[in-house]
């Protein structure tokens, strides 16, 4: 059994699906931390129509949103009856770390002995152009990986963080 168990999030249909792995853990001992990232090049940021977004407002953005995401897993865990520390890195600042990184770098920090994460199985040209969070934490790791990827994309679809920002209402776009 695991008792530190970092669950890197960031609300896809496939970070969804490991949060429900690491609730499963949490109910047999485990402690949870929910680690969320906000990063302006996984975020884009939506403006109103005719305007451009600046650095700040893309920053902003993308710690907002991750924000939001990381209380919905709270409420998730709350809802249970599971206490988790959450935590919300910033990335938006122009820092040299990367999303992989800074999942490693919290891990040895919070001395897991588990990272939970989704991953989107993306392969081939895609996966060449877009890297993978994933295999970087699995090579790079101090400690066991648990990736989690849905059975069939009807079953819960493991989303882009830009596809999940797109469907916000218009009125909490930034610039409107």
């Amino acid at each position: 059994m695991y008792s530190r168990v970092l669950v890197a999030y960031d609300g896809t249909g496939c970070a969804e699906l490991a949060l429900r792995e690491a609730i499963r853990m949490a109910e047999e001992g485990a402690h949870l931390i929910i680690l969320a990232v906000a990063d302006c090049q996984v975020l884009p940021v939506r403006v109103a129509k005719g305007e451009q977004a600046d650095a700040g407002q893309a920053g902003f953005a993308a710690v907002e949103k991750s924000r939001v995401i990381l209380e919905q897993a709270a409420r998730q865990l709350a809802a249970r009856e599971i206490k988790a520390d959450t935590l919300l890195i910033d990335l938006t600042e122009g820092s040299e770390h990367n999303i992989a990184r800074t999942i490693l770098d919290e891990a040895r920090s919070a001395r897991a002995d588990l990272i939970v994460m989704g991953t989107h199985g993306r392969h081939g040209f895609k996966r060449f152009l877009l890297g993978s969070v994933a295999e970087r934490v699995v090579r790079e790791s101090p400690c066991p990986v648990l990736l989690v990827r849905g059975d069939s994309p009807s079953a819960i679809s493991c989303v882009s963080p830009s596809e999940i920002y797109g469907q916000w209402p218009e009125d909490e776009r930034i610039g409107h």
